[in-house]
């Protein structure tokens, strides 16, 4: 708690200190990954105190220097971090015939439509 209490202020201070500022493409690029990043785990007590969530949210950023990286389940005991890959494959030819890529948080079904196409 002492590292939300300590960087949370500290975010807060510097997008506000962007704000109205003309930024680069890569630095706007930061600070909305800045302004996502500082406030969707975090719960605001109505006295004025803030604690983290319980749980993920599903579209939860879990890595700055790859922001599209998802949690996903292979099963209820057994999570990964990233992605997942989905294939097509010709049958009688065994030729891998389209390759989807989605985030780990995606569900299978997601991916059925651009491999079937």
């Amino acid at each position: 708690m002492f590292l939300l209490k300590t960087l949370l202020p500290d975010a807060f201070n510097i997008l506000a200190a962007t704000e109205g500022v003309e930024l680069t493409r890569e630095e706007q690029k930061l600070k909305d990954l800045l302004s996502v990043i500082a406030v969707q785990d975090i719960v605001y007590q109505a006295d004025g105190k803030v604690t983290l969530k319980q749980g993920f949210a599903k579209d939860r950023i879990i890595s700055t220097t790859d922001p599209e990286m998802r949690h996903g389940r292979k099963s209820s005991s057994r999570r990964f971090d990233g992605y997942k890959t989905n294939t097509a494959m010709d049958r009688e030819s065994e030729f891998i015939t389209a390759i989807v890529v989605t985030p780990g948080n995606a569900h299978d079904s997601e991916a059925a439509t651009q491999l079937v196409c």
